[in-house]
């Protein structure tokens, strides 16, 4: 538990993910309540002004620094997972990242509930970018939230994709099915090569940090 704490200063992050203001990954036993960082973020995968992943629960929760990363950046919270339920919060600075990027959390597979992004939001990859959430998952929940920062996504070409993902067709071999370029398709966590109706493989999303 975490109750009654401001943090200050800015976070950079150099690993492969989890990078919060307060917390780094909050697992689905904790407790965080009554807090504040208002330091900038930086990292790679799973940012947030507040908290990197967070599986517990946030409650009474502010974070006003800029959060820089990659895929699954958030204001406040990076990953919100399914157990986690974040509630009575904001989160006032500015989000740049890849894809999954969004003014409160990039992610949410759980429950957020009386929440507000104010800051602006900018997104480069190649999906996914809202101003409160950027994926939402089709089993999670939003209740009486607000965003008012302004949002800016990538720009696509359709003739060079070959899914409503907008994978480039270099990223993944029509005829073998492996992967010959990460281009915009960095993780092979994120990305999987499957056969289509056509018996040409394209490249499709498979999972979201």
């Amino acid at each position: 538990t975490i109750q009654t704490a401001t943090a200050f200063g800015d976070v950079s992050g150099s690993g492969r993910f989890n990078v919060g203001g307060l917390v780094g990954f909050a697992d689905n036993q904790s407790d965080i309540q009554n807090v504040t960082a208002s330091g900038d973020v930086d990292g790679p995968d799973l940012v947030g002004g507040l908290v990197g992943q967070s599986r517990g629960t946030i409650t009474d929760a502010t974070a006003s620094g800029d959060v820089s990363g990659g895929n699954s950046t958030g204001g406040l919270v990076g990953f919100v997972d399914e157990t986690s339920t974040v509630q009575q919060t904001t989160a006032s600075g500015s989000v740049n990242g890849l894809s999954a990027v969004g003014g409160l959390t990039g992610q949410n597979r759980g429950t957020i509930q009386t929440a507000k992004a104010s800051g602006d939001v900018t997104g480069t990859g190649i999906f996914n970018v809202g101003g409160l959430v950027g994926f939402a998952d089709i089993n999670s929940t939003t209740q009486n939230v607000t965003a008012s920062g302004n949002v800016n996504g990538p720009s696509r070409d359709d003739s060079d994709c070959d899914s409503v993902w907008g994978c480039r067709r270099s990223e993944c071999n029509w005829w073998t099915g492996r992967i010959q370029r990460w281009g915009d398709c960095k993780r092979e966590s994120l990305w999987k090569c499957e056969r289509g109706s056509s018996s040409r493989w394209t490249c499709r999303e498979s999972y979201i940090y």
